[in-house]
C-alpha cells in the first residue's frame, strides 16, 4: 500500500474551520456555547499569519458567529451555507426566502410546540434539530 505523506504547512493555505464540535465544545444548549479569549487570540494570530485566509463554517447565523467570536469578524459560511461573508465583508445569500416553504414552517412549528425540549426550530432553510 502506498503511504501518502502529509504536506508541510504553508502560508499559502486557506483554512475553513468548523465551529460546533470542532473549535468549540458541544454544549447542552447553543446558548451555553462560548469562545474564550485564548481561542479568539489564536484565531486572530492564525488569520494574520495566513493573510486573512481563515473562515468559519457553521449551522449558526453569521450574526451569531460575530457575537460569539467578537471582536473578530472573519469570513464565514453560516446557516449551512445559506449565508456567506467574503473576506471583503460582503454578505451573500442572507436574504434567502422561499414562500413555498411557509406551510412546512407552520407544520414544523406545531410539531416543536407539541414536543417541548426535544426539538428546536432552525432558521433558513426550514429544518429541525434534535436537542437530546
Amino acid at each position: 500500500m502506498t503511504q501518502i505523506s502529509t504536506p508541510a504547512p504553508s502560508l499559502n493555505w486557506c483554512v475553513f474551520l468548523d465551529v460546533d464540535g470542532t473549535l468549540l465544545e458541544l454544549r447542552d444548549t447553543p446558548s451555553e456555547t462560548f469562545a474564550d479569549k485564548e481561542l479568539k487570540t489564536l484565531l486572530a494570530d492564525v488569520t494574520e499569519r495566513l493573510g486573512g485566509a481563515v473562515a468559519l463554517v457553521s449551522g449558526r447565523s453569521i450574526a451569531y458567529l460575530d457575537a460569539l467570536f467578537a471582536p473578530l469578524k472573519l469570513p464565514a459560511a453560516g446557516l449551512h451555507g445559506v449565508e456567506r461573508r467574503k473576506a471583503s465583508g460582503a454578505i451573500q445569500g442572507a436574504s434567502y426566502v422561499d414562500a413555498q416553504l411557509n406551510a412546512a414552517r407552520v407544520a414544523l412549528t406545531a410539531f416543536v410546540e407539541a414536543h417541548p425540549g426535544t426539538w428546536g426550530p432552525k432558521r433558513q432553510p426550514v429544518r429541525l434539530a434534535a436537542l437530546a
